[in-house]
């Protein structure tokens, strides 16, 4: 939506501006400037650790096993909007794959009863009833409590997310 592109200022022109006047210093850089500067960025001004997923901040790292293999959470982001849940949080992969199956760009990453789905489901913290939605360049859109109706509450959050007022249907492919 077109009213999406009203949040580069507030949230990327500062850290855009910022990199470019940290690549024109001539002097030497600080050890930890540059790329970790930049891999931790957080769009809030509050004080929370880049290692809970907390919107307006990057999605954490965790590793995770997908097929007999060890990921990283991070490897999970970039095709579209992903929807972090616990495994047995049947409500958040039926409304998930309900939204996705209309044509919008949506999977949701459950995470699995084994020790690493624990130590994920912990840094995301993600139980019953909550989940995290995150953007397709890795940032955390929104922590969702479901309540009574996942369906309504994920929607809610999609719709904010790419700039839709409460109460616009979003539009589908297809």
């Amino acid at each position: 939506d077109p009213a999406l592109l009203d949040s580069y200022e507030p949230e990327r022109r500062p850290i855009g501006t910022r990199n470019v006047l940290r690549s024109l210093r001539r002097e030497p850089q600080t050890p930890g400037s540059g790329l970790g500067d930049d891999l931790f960025v957080s769009y809030l001004d509050g004080s929370s650790t880049p290692d809970t997923a907390q919107p307006g901040q990057r999605a954490p790292h965790a590793w995770i096993e997908r097929s007999g293999r060890r990921i990283s959470t991070l490897d999970c982001f970039g095709s579209g909007l992903t929807l972090v849940a616990a495994r047995h949080d049947t409500g958040w992969r039926r409304a998930a794959a309900e939204i996705a199956a209309t044509g919008l760009p949506l999977h949701c990453l459950t995470l699995a009863h084994d020790r690493a789905g624990a130590e994920a489901a912990a840094r995301y913290r993600v139980a019953d009833g909550t989940a995290v939605l995150v953007r397709p360049d890795g940032y955390v859109a929104a922590r969702l409590n479901a309540g009574a109706d996942h369906h309504a509450v994920l929607r809610a959050a999609i719709a904010a997310t790419v700039g839709r007022p409460a109460g616009i249907e979003l539009p589908m492919a297809g």
